[in-house]
């Protein structure tokens, strides 16, 4: 796996090498075995150090050996020739990493466990929708080794850490279904549904955590009465899927922990006429069947405090 040439400070001490070129500081910190020479480079320039000095400091660095041309990463997981596939996909999750975790310098072995996470996370799509042969194919493309199409969820075979649902048509009683199947069994559940309009995406359905399904659904009944299935009435029935990189995007976000997902008590609602997303917020309800504890409140919102 070849990348930007780094730093190496196991041979030499790194202080002998600074104090040769009149460096005030120790840069032991800097100069960890994980940086990029043009982060460091530039990084000692945004210090006032002078030119000639960092220049001569990267040349004893050479003279001792301690510039190197690529990172040896080992993976108990990946093998050599998964490594070389997804060298480029490693350094760019390594750099969502450093963003996240708002560190200062790119942390290459971040970048390779969120790609093993990555390659080992079992995901099953249910469909028949376009979309499911299309995130299929994309979701391989990541490096996940592990994921299935099934048609419908009694199909379902082996150990699954997120659902995805891609539904040719809108069924309340099917998703609901799922949507409990889930999270009794502890499973993430991420369902794209084609309405009149566009596309709804989630909310992601994290069990014990987030709002649900159901919340949605009882939320949409209260605003749009028992009728509100009508919107997801097929309208524009068009040969083709849109919607597949966001919800890959969502995907990669949640199984390789490098951001947080944007769908979390929430829906995003894509209409294809005017190409408006737009995001609704999906609050859980205490008392939701699926993903309520049964909370009861000590006193209904209208009585006096005492």
């Amino acid at each position: 796996m070849k990348f930007p040439k780094l730093i190496q400070s196991e041979s030499i001490n790194i202080s002998e090498v600074v104090k040769k070129v009149f460096f005030n500081e120790d840069l032991k910190i800097i100069f960890n075995g994980k940086n990029a020479v043009e982060e460091i480079y530039a990084d000692l320039l945004a210090k006032n150090f002078d030119l000639n000095a960092i220049n001569e400091l990267f040349n004893q660095l050479s003279i001792n050996n301690l510039l190197v041309d690529k990172v040896n990463l080992e993976s108990d997981i990946l093998s050599d020739e998964d490594l070389e596939i997804y060298n480029v996909q490693i350094s760019t999750l390594s750099f969502f990493n450093q963003q996240y975790s708002e560190s200062k310098y790119l942390n290459l072995t971040a970048g390779l466990i969120s790609q093993e996470k990555i390659n080992r996370f079992p995901i099953s799509i249910i469909g028949k929708s376009l979309l499911n042969d299309e995130l299929f194919v994309k979701i391989k493309k990541l490096g996940v080794k592990n994921v299935y199409q099934n048609t419908d969820i009694h199909n379902l075979t082996g150990p699954i850490g997120l659902l995805i649902y891609v539904p040719d048509e809108y069924l309340e009683t099917e998703i609901i279904k799922i949507a409990e199947h889930c999270n009794s069994m502890n499973v993430v559940f991420f369902p794209i549904i084609k309405t009149n309009f566009g596309i709804e995406f989630g909310p992601i359905q994290v069990p014990n955590d987030t709002s649900c399904y159901m919340c949605l659904i009882n939320r949409k009944k209260s605003v749009l009465g028992e009728g509100y299935e009508t919107i997801y009435k097929e309208i524009l029935n068009f040969n083709f899927s849109i919607g597949g990189d966001f919800a890959l995007l969502e995907v990669l976000k949640h199984i390789s922990g490098i951001a947080p997902i944007s769908l979390r008590n929430r829906i995003l609602q894509h209409n294809f006429i005017t190409g408006a997303f737009t995001f609704h917020p999906v609050l859980k309800i205490p008392g939701c069947s699926i993903c309520g504890n049964d909370f009861k409140p000590r006193r209904k919102l209208w009585e006096e405090i005492v």
